[in-house]
Parts: structure tokens; C-alpha cells; sequence
């Protein structure tokens, strides 16, 4: 097989393992547990990405049932938080988006934001903390007082803390399941695009 197609099937499992710590941190905006967000996407339509992308699933890259776990712990710590801060749950998927992205103060109109600014403020949610000063969420002026504000702020950093661990973890798994297969016959799976 040629070391293109090889390199092929490399981006592909990188693009999985990268649409699946995405799904993780914003499973909670869909009904759909199988929905998948990804950054890349805030650079068009938001909607469209998630219909074409809302029936994928997570194969055997990784751990399914590990990442699916963290998923939901990470889901219901984010609920919780929302429910005790009379956040609304029945929001439109991109207004959820917004919501959250904004600081979590329910967004009034879906045109509030362009999709560049949302795009680069959930980038930077994603981002490991050692990005500027933009890791910062802005919240709009007369919206939301600052003890809500630190509130929020300290939540999204919590959150960002189990992303990083939990893209380790991932990252262990999958080096672990590539020793105990033994490297020859991973290789072989690559080749067969099944690993």
C-alpha cells in the first residue's frame, strides 16, 4: 500500500479520535447522543455539519466505552450547572452553542454572533490553556453580574482541565491497544483501514 493511502488512513483515525473529544465536551447541546461538533465547522453552517455528521459514531480507535463515560459525566456536570443557574435547556442547538460559548446567559436572537466569532471562542475553549488572553470568555455588558460571571468562568476552566485529561487518557488507550496488538500486526490493520 502506498504511504499515501497509509497516511490517509493515519488522518482519518487522527480526525475520529479529534471529532469525538469534540463530541465530548458538546454532547450535552444535542438530543442526539450521536451528534458530532466539530471546530472546523463554525467555519460554515453550523446546522448542515450537524445533520450530515448527527448518525456518526465512534468506532474502534479507541476505547468506546471510556469515552462514552467521560461523555456523560462531563454532560451531567454541565446540566446540573445549568439547571441550578436557571440556564434554558430548550434553546435552539445553535443558540445553545452561543449560550454556552458566550458565557452561558441565554441568547435572545440566533444572529447575535457571526460564525468567525463563534468559531474562534469554541476553539479556544478546546485549546489546551496555554493560548493569550482570549481563553477568556466575554460576556456582553449589563447581561450578567460578576458573581455569575466568576461562576461561569471557573466552571468553563473546570471543564477544560477534564478535556485535557481526558484527551490523555484517549491518547494512553491508544497507544496501549497499539502495544498489546504488537506493532506488525497494527500495521497491517492500518493497511486494511481497520485500525
Amino acid at each position: 500500500m502506498s504511504k499515501k493511502v497509509e497516511n490517509k488512513i493515519s488522518a482519518r483515525k487522527a480526525s475520529i479520535i479529534e471529532q469525538e473529544l469534540s463530541r465530548i465536551v458538546v454532547g450535552f447541546l444535542s438530543n442526539n447522543r450521536n451528534t458530532v461538533l466539530n471546530a472546523d465547522a463554525f467555519e460554515t453552517n453550523i446546522e448542515k455539519f450537524y445533520e450530515k455528521h448527527k448518525n456518526a459514531f465512534f468506532d474502534a480507535y479507541v476505547n468506546f466505552e471510556t469515552a462514552v463515560a467521560a461523555k456523560f459525566s462531563i454532560r451531567e456536570k454541565i446540566s446540573q450547572f445549568n439547571c441550578e443557574h436557571g440556564i434554558n435547556t430548550r434553546l435552539t442547538n445553535i443558540e445553545r452553542i452561543k449560550t454556552m460559548i458566550r458565557g452561558c446567559e441565554p441568547i435572545i436572537s440566533a444572529d447575535e454572533m457571526d460564525y468567525s466569532d463563534i468559531k474562534e471562542r469554541f476553539a479556544v475553549f478546546l485549546s489546551d490553556g496555554k493560548s493569550d488572553q482570549r481563553t477568556r470568555f466575554s460576556f456582553p455588558v449589563g447581561i450578567i453580574d460578576s458573581k455569575s460571571k466568576k461562576m461561569v468562568t471557573d466552571e468553563v476552566n473546570r471543564l477544560k482541565i477534564e478535556m485535557r485529561t481526558l484527551q490523555d487518557e484517549i491518547a494512553f488507550i491508544n497507544n496501549s491497544m497499539y502495544i498489546e496488538l504488537g506493532g506488525e500486526l497494527v500495521e497491517d490493520l492500518k493497511k486494511l483501514g481497520l485500525y
